[in-house]
């Protein structure tokens, strides 16, 4: 059914307001291209989520069954998050001699990090007891008696994982003692030329990282314990430079802890947050400007020394997201960790984002909501936890999930982020408001994104769907996109109730309801067997055609309060999104609460749970 422009419907200043998008999109809005489906595992938004990871150090090698491993993994996506930093250890990979090799430990976590789209930044650190200078040949931390043993190991990981790691860390904290004995700037150096140059000989594209410099050693110490100065990373990163290290790294690693303060306190000497500049500054100053600061570790304990309690943690977390994604010249910033590693007095086993079940504490949602923040995304709710449903609030605009795991959220300039390990596969650019709905293919391949004028703009596996006669240029009319579950068919309900079909869809040509210049129609759902539809109007109202049947549900007379519906499995039961957040189920749709609720009108999407 189509719906006809008519003078009250298409009022001059609606074609004004959307001349710039007219122009800026025309017939089709400006895509970025999609990714190749058989590729798409592998693919990353270009999103916030890009700049921001977890570091599990070697704790998700040995204190894991795969079991857990993967458990942990899973945590690390779904908060959409694209980084893992863990060791690849030289005395674990070389035990022996440098005739033995067991690459299986790293092997299984660096294959389950990349099938879930994440990138691996390996840490090249420790020296096995057969190759370690003499004067702490029992300490795993001892440098390596020979530097140019350490650079064969670390060209025989690169040759080894490829591509399959993303970039190269060369040991970790080497300005500290616990991590480096009796560190020295010159002697980590030392160490950095060769293995550069042997990792840039197999593998030129790959970007090789400095230790991550601990946030060690007080710079007004320098006068009474000059050792202890010369760890302070400004000191050791000057030193490096000094030693000849300009040339031999892409990037400089930094652990930019503040705990016990916040990261944007300004005026503590510990805060390494801060610092970041810093230390850019020195690099600058060296020719280096061009190259990044990584983050590769940060966070603050909840229990143990110096503790924070976990709603401080939470809000710290976004103020790191907000201020790292704010500087220009950072790269990744990694938090340690996402699980705690125990449950002891000492306040390592403290740091995760969730407990050692991976029940979640406040910072891992808060980083959720950060990184959709950024991101120019709304609230997300029900993204953990037992809540069943997920759903988004302005200026996000929808939300779709993956019967394979993960979901999608599309904000109103079309802009699509994936979480949960969820791969990406494009996304358009329209003027805010145009984009107003997101519907996943059932081979959870590729998707589709509605525009207001009716524009069908397809990615991955949906390049090959057909799309209905529905485009209106200049008009805010298109509400609503669903797909078939055979993935061969497309109805797109327009404001008026009018829903448009095509494909396998189009022998059903069901319609719920038409009110001819009333733009009331907001949400529209299939029915599981593909033969009935629900058809939403603001006001709570629902209508059905086909074999869809209604069971009841909200109604608010002469209130534009509804705003989405979706139906559950079965087919016996739907649910009804209010702009307030309310969730309403009827029949079997799960009562559990979800969270999030406005005193306005700011929620526009809802999504039931696969699982």
């Amino acid at each position: 059914m189509q719906p006809t422009p008519s003078p009250a419907r298409r009022r001059i200043a609606r074609l004004v307001a959307l001349f710039v998008a007219v122009v800026l999109v025309g017939a089709v809005a400006s895509v970025m291209p999609a990714k190749r489906a058989h590729a798409a595992v592998m693919a990353t938004s270009g999103g916030p989520g890009d700049k921001f990871g977890f570091a599990t150090g070697a704790d998700i090698l040995w204190n894991r069954t795969p079991a857990q491993q993967a458990a942990e993994l899973d945590t690390i996506a779904n908060a959409g998050v694209k980084w893992v930093r863990f060791d690849i250890s030289w005395d674990t990979v070389q035990p022996y001699g440098p005739a033995s090799w067991n690459w299986s430990q790293p092997d299984a976590v660096v294959a389950a990090a990349q099938a879930r789209g994440l990138h691996v930044l390996g840490v090249l650190t420790y020296t096995p007891q057969w190759a370690r200078l003499a004067r702490c040949s029992t300490d795993r931390a001892c440098p390596p008696a020979d530097d140019n043993q350490f650079a064969a190991f670390a060209r025989a990981a690169a040759v080894h994982y490829g591509a399959n790691v993303n970039a190269w860390e060369i040991w970790n904290e080497p300005n500290w003692d616990p991590f480096w004995r009796s560190p020295n700037a010159a002697d980590y150096v030392a160490l950095l030329k060769p293995t550069y140059t042997a990792i840039k000989s197999v593998s030129p594209g790959t970007t090789v990282v400095t230790g991550g410099l601990a946030p060690y050693g007080d710079l007004n110490r320098t006068a009474i314990d000059p050792l202890v100065a010369l760890s302070n990373p400004v000191n050791f990163l000057t030193a490096m430079y000094a030693a000849g290290a300009k040339g031999y790294f892409d990037a400089v690693g930094h652990h930019p802890y503040a705990y016990p303060y916040a990261p944007t306190d300004c005026c503590v000497a510990w805060n390494a947050v801060l610092q970041t500049q810093t230390l850019h500054m020195i690099m600058a100053a060296n020719g280096d400007g061009n190259k990044l600061v990584w983050g590769t570790e940060a966070g603050a304990p909840t229990a143990g020394q110096n503790a924070v309690t976990e709603a401080q943690q939470a809000d710290w977390v976004s103020q790191y997201v907000q201020l790292w994604n704010s500087w220009s010249f950072t790269g990744p910033l990694m938090f340690f960790t996402v699980r705690d590693l125990g449950t002891s007095a000492d306040n390592t086993d403290h740091f995760g984002f969730t407990r050692t079940d991976l029940s979640p504490k406040p910072a891992y949602t808060a980083l959720i909501q950060a990184l959709a923040a950024i991101g120019g995304m709304g609230p997300i709710a029900g993204d953990s936890g037992v809540s069943p449903f997920l759903k988004v609030g302005t200026p996000s605009q929808a939300v779709a999930v993956r019967s394979q795991g993960g979901y999608y959220v599309m904000s109103s300039t079309g802009r699509v982020e994936a979480f949960g390990g969820a791969p990406y596969y494009g996304a358009p650019s329209f003027p805010p408001g145009l984009a107003k709905d997101l519907a996943v293919m059932p081979d959870g391949a590729g998707y589709v994104v509605l525009d207001a004028w009716g524009g069908v703009h397809k990615f991955g596996s949906a390049v090959s769907l057909p799309v209905p006669a529905t485009y209106w240029p200049g008009w805010d009319i298109a509400r609503h996109v669903v797909i078939t579950a055979d993935g061969r068919g497309i109805a797109v309900l327009d404001g008026w109730g009018g829903v448009h079909w095509a494909g396998t869809a189009a022998g059903t040509n069901l319609q719920a309801g038409w009110w001819r210049g009333w733009d009331i129609a907001r949400s529209m759902a299939l029915t599981p067997d593909g033969r009935g539809i629900y058809v939403l109007d603001a006001w709570g109202g629902i209508h059905t055609a086909g074999t869809a049947t209604y069971k009841g549900g909200p109604f608010w007379y002469g209130w534009d309060i509804a705003r989405d519906i979706v139906v559950t499995p079965s087919g016996n039961g739907y649910a009804v999104l209010d702009g307030f957040g309310g969730v309403h189920p009827v029949g079997d749709a799960p009562t559990q609460l979800t969270p999030g609720f406005t005193v306005g009108d700011t929620w526009r999407s809802l999504a039931l749970k696969t699982s």
